[in-house]
């Protein structure tokens, strides 16, 4: 869980990591972009692929990999079954697998993303392009207190189990309702004292963060050629 969900793959040596974050956030959001508006399967469906090996070059375990993109996979799949059932099966099936290659295609460039960019550099430079101060704020501590409302939870849930709480469909149904219950109970808490907290320190809203240095020329000739390709690419395959 650890591995899951933490930056412990962003502060590596590699390529992609070396790479400012404002201009990953530039080709990330190109990419997302084009992958929406493709109009064949495979275009989507081929960057997920091109993803996923660039997650192996940079030496991300295919379990941590495929445990991320395991969510929206899922999603993708449903979409599927829901398109065969309502427009039937050739149109429905094609309809439905266009879709699923946005769903996966974008989900696979937003997870390499977060592989090869601590979160903290990502906010930072969401508020370079003029992401308002409160919302980068709030992005912040959204994502610091996700980790200890997991903890919350699997310390929750081993209590439960060491009391049977798992037992049988019908308990299994009781704990992780009163699981979900107290989950949401300690996130409102924790809420109430962090922003207590925040204003004991003098905080008013106010921009905290501190300015970032210019983008270098050789990240902003990375992020251009990046683009093309992926103009190029769209062009020659996603747009036909």
């Amino acid at each position: 869980m650890f591995e899951l969900f933490s930056d412990i793959f962003a502060v590596r040596d590699n390529p992609l990591t070396r790479l400012d974050a404002r201009a990953k956030l530039v080709i990330a959001l190109f990419a997302i972009i084009a992958v929406i508006m493709s109009r064949h399967a495979a275009f989507g469906f081929g960057v997920c692929v091109l993803v996923l090996a660039a997650t192996g070059m940079i030496g991300i375990p295919v379990k941590i990999a495929g445990e991320r993109i395991a969510m929206p996979f899922g999603m993708a799949l449903v979409v599927v079954v829901i398109k065969v059932f309502l427009s039937g099966m050739e149109e429905g099936l094609a309809s439905g697998l266009l879709l699923a290659s946005h769903v996966l295609g974008a989900a696979s460039i937003a997870m390499l993303l977060g592989f090869v960019t601590p979160a903290h550099q990502l906010f930072r430079g969401l508020r370079w392009f003029g992401l308002s101060a409160a919302w980068v704020d709030l992005a912040l501590l959204t994502y610091r207190y996700v980790f200890v409302l997991i903890e919350t939870a699997v310390d929750m849930a081993s209590a439960q189990r060491v009391r049977m709480g798992y037992t049988g469909f019908g308990r299994s149904l009781s704990s992780f309702s009163v699981l979900a219950g107290g989950v949401v109970i300690r996130s409102t808490e924790q809420a109430a004292r962090t922003h207590e907290a925040m204003l004991a320190k003098g905080w008013s809203g106010g921009d905290t963060h501190q300015p970032l240095p210019p983008v270098r020329l050789r990240d902003v000739l990375a992020a251009a050629a990046v683009c093309l390709l992926i103009s190029a690419a769209y062009i020659g395959w996603g747009a036909k």
